[in-house]
């Protein structure tokens, strides 16, 4: 969830962890408010200006389903250590 002045610093995060993990699918979650607040337009323009900015990416507005099973995908296709492990908090 991000505010309305953090959505490209989100979007910038979810990227680098992506990269730093070695994944394909990363989940960067947007919209105002707790639990259930929705995108604003704003959120929707910086999210289209920062994908056109980013063409090494595919940005796909998706369901958390949708997410996790892309994510299944991924872990399948690297085998058993294919997913980053992280302990502690």
């Amino acid at each position: 969830m991000c505010d309305r002045h953090t959505m490209t610093g989100n979007l910038d995060h979810a990227l680098a962890m992506g990269q730093k993990g070695g994944l394909r699918n990363v989940a960067c979650f947007y919209g105002l408010g707790d639990h259930g607040g929705g995108a604003t337009r704003r959120h929707l323009a910086e999210i289209r200006a920062w994908s056109e900015a980013h063409l090494e990416v595919r940005v796909r507005h998706a369901t958390l389903h949708g997410f996790f099973h892309a994510l299944e995908r991924e872990a399948a296709a690297k085998g058993p250590r294919g997913l980053p492990v992280f302990r502690g908090e």
